[in-house]
């Protein structure tokens, strides 16, 4: 980064998804969950200008990773937690697959990313 601006949120999240498309797949739920922190909190650390605040609800110009505090059990189903954060879901399968959806209220939109666990499966494969 030059200078002191931040990079836009949109560049940082390009940013994240291609570090995450290149990572291993996660071999289960918290893997993958602490693979999106991981990789998450580095670049925003590294290109948004805001210091990492865990109490934060986000609203403070940071991206900040799925937290449980954010579940949304009302999207999960059988072998797929939900996390809703602004403008968009997470959900993560128990064998390491995530897909992150954008969402307008309690629509959801696009998937914006997409990676399959250490099985190959991808989240969309565990709909019942």
């Amino acid at each position: 980064m030059t200078g002191d601006e931040p990079l836009s949120k949109r560049l940082r999240l390009d940013f994240a998804f291609d570090r995450l498309t290149v990572a291993a797949p996660a071999t289960d739920h918290d893997e993958a969950l602490r693979l999106i922190a991981a990789i998450l909190n580095a670049v925003e650390d590294e290109f948004s200008g805001v210091p990492y605040n865990p109490d934060e609800p986000g609203s403070d110009g940071r991206m900040y990773p799925p937290d449980e505090r954010f579940r949304y059990k009302n999207w999960e189903r059988l072998g797929v937690r939900c996390y809703r954060q602004v403008a968009h879901a997470t959900f993560i399968a128990d064998k390491g697959a995530l897909v992150i959806r954008s969402r307008t209220g309690s629509k959801l939109g696009a998937i914006l990313f997409d990676k399959p666990g250490c099985d190959g499966r991808t989240v969309e494969e565990y709909v019942p």
